[in-house]
């Protein structure tokens, strides 16, 4: 998860990645490969990362590279006390590091200082856990479990837009500004929700983004296409085929989440068991695939997940086992 919104110059100082670069095995190959094949949207920045580490001549030698990072850290520090960095802290770095860092601190230059430093601020909740949250302008956010979003204060105080970030779910319940500030919500799979003054639900997990639209109007725009949702409706946008698709649905369902319920209506055992990872933070395998898309319909209270799992077995004629970390399903023997 924590991937999903690094830039190149954030993964080229991740030492996953770069163990990935310098020294790739079968275990990270394989990592790194299905990352990329579930978040394609982030081609980009990973190729930039690998380049940047190769201009930089990092080695395997994780003590030199932690000692570049110290330095680049040291830069980073430098900046957040004077909004540009002297001549003589560049001359100091190049003494210390050599043309091969003087090229990253270059691109962190040029792609992170700006005159006016931005301050980040973060909202995030754990597993199990939910929040409540009122932004700066008015507007509150309802977290749900295992997500997070942020904004940048700078926009929020300046711009002429209200830009927040969002990995995970949450209600939002948007004000009305008097100078008409947009209010917009970017989702991992580039997926923008815009609205003016408005109530609805963000469901932005895997490689798919659902928006619920309670009340008002919002406009969504993606890579390939721009709609407006209408109160009662859903929009479901998949990262493989990048289409949206509208529906309407029952809103309690949407929003069960916020009195700590499950709402499943005619979910497949598929959806249900993701929703259990994403909530606890536990694996969850079906053993047998026949399982996968059986269906089920039921209110289920959130914060225990052997009452959750009691109900899956009674109701669908399962046996939950666990193995270590892992939920398993499968049939009942007869």
């Amino acid at each position: 998860m924590k991937y999903l919104y690094y830039t190149s110059e954030d993964f080229a100082l991740d030492e996953q990645f770069q163990q990935w670069v310098l020294n790739p095995d079968a275990d990270t190959n394989q990592f790194w490969e299905e990352w990329l094949a579930t978040n394609p949207q982030k081609q980009k920045e990973v190729n930039d990362a690998i380049e940047l580490i190769k201009l930089a001549g990092l080695s395997e030698d994780h003590t030199a590279n932690t000692y570049y990072l110290e330095v680049w850290h040291q830069l980073k520090r430098n900046n957040e006390q004077n909004s540009r960095l002297s001549l003589p802290v560049w001359k100091y770095a190049a003494a210390c590091i050599g043309i091969g860092m003087l090229i990253v601190a270059g691109l962190w230059w040029k792609y992170s200082i700006s005159p006016e430093k931005d301050e980040l601020i973060t909202y995030k909740t754990g597993y199990g856990q939910t929040k409540s949250i009122q932004l700066p302008d008015g507007s509150r956010i309802t977290l749900n479990t295992n997500s997070k979003v942020y904004l940048y204060g700078h926009h929020w105080k300046r711009q002429s837009e209200r830009i927040v970030y969002i990995d995970g779910e949450a209600f939002f319940e948007v004000v009305h500004t008097p100078d008409h500030k947009r209010f917009i919500v970017n989702t991992p799979h580039k997926l923008n929700i815009e609205v003016l003054g408005t109530k609805f639900n963000v469901n932005a997990r895997r490689n798919q983004a659902e928006v619920y639209l309670q009340s008002g109007k919002v406009k969504l725009t993606s890579n390939t296409e721009n709609l407006l949702l209408a109160p009662g409706q859903m929009a479901e946008y998949n990262l493989s085929d990048k289409q949206i698709t509208v529906h309407s649905v029952d809103g309690k369902a949407c929003t069960a989440w916020q009195n700590h319920f499950f709402v499943f209506d005619d979910e497949p055992l598929s959806k249900v068991a993701e929703t259990i990872e994403d909530y606890f933070g536990v694996k969850v395998r079906i053993a047998d695939q026949s399982l996968a898309q059986q269906k089920i319909t039921a209110r289920i209270p959130q914060g225990n997940i052997e009452v959750l799992l009691d109900v899956l077995s009674a109701m669908l004629k399962i046996t939950v086992t666990r193995k270590n970390t892992e939920i398993i399903l499968h049939q009942k023997q007869v």
